[in-house]
C-alpha cells in the first residue's frame, strides 16, 4: 500500500472517530439545558477581547481543518459565514445554532458535523470571534 494512501485512510478513520465523538460528546451538564434550537436572546454574549481571543483559539483547534478565514475550503470561509448571519435579529444565536446543528445554509458546501463536543460557552466564543471578523476584516 502506498504511504500517501495509508495517510489518507488514517485521516478518514480519525475524522470518523472525531465526528462520532462530537455528535454525543457534549458535557452532560450542557446537554440537559440545551434546546434543539439555541435561543440566546435572553443571554447576550459579551464581545470582550478575552472572549473573542478564546473563540480564535477554539477555531484553530476545532474548525481550521475545514474553514479558512477568507476563501473557500471544505467549508465556507468565516467572513462568508459572518456576512451570512450578521443581518439577522440575533446573529450570535444564529451562529451558535449553526455550530451546534449545522444545516446547509450556504450554497455548494457539504454539511458539517455537529459540534456538540463544545460547551455553550465555547460556541458563544466561536460565534463572537466569527461575528467580530465581519467588523474587522483582515
Amino acid at each position: 500500500m502506498k504511504p500517501g494512501l495509508l495517510f489518507v485512510l488514517v485521516l478518514l478513520v480519525a475524522g470518523a472517530v472525531l465526528t462520532a465523538w462530537g455528535i454525543g460528546g457534549a458535557p452532560a451538564s450542557d446537554r440537559a439545558h440545551e434546546p434543539a434550537t439555541v435561543d440566546r436572546a435572553a443571554r447576550p454574549v459579551s464581545f470582550d477581547t478575552a472572549f473573542v481571543q478564546r473563540g480564535a483559539m477554539l477555531q484553530q483547534w476545532n474548525c481550521a481543518g475545514c474553514h479558512a478565514v477568507n476563501g473557500r475550503s471544505i467549508g465556507p470561509g468565516f467572513l462568508e459565514i459572518a456576512r451570512h448571519y450578521s443581518d439577522g435579529p440575533n446573529p450570535v444565536a444564529a451562529v451558535t445554532t449553526a455550530i451546534l446543528h449545522p444545516a446547509p445554509g450556504l450554497a455548494d458546501y457539504a454539511p458539517a458535523p455537529p459540534q456538540a463536543c463544545l460547551s455553550s460557552e465555547d460556541r458563544d466564543a466561536l460565534a463572537a470571534w466569527i461575528l467580530e471578523l465581519s467588523q474587522h476584516p483582515q
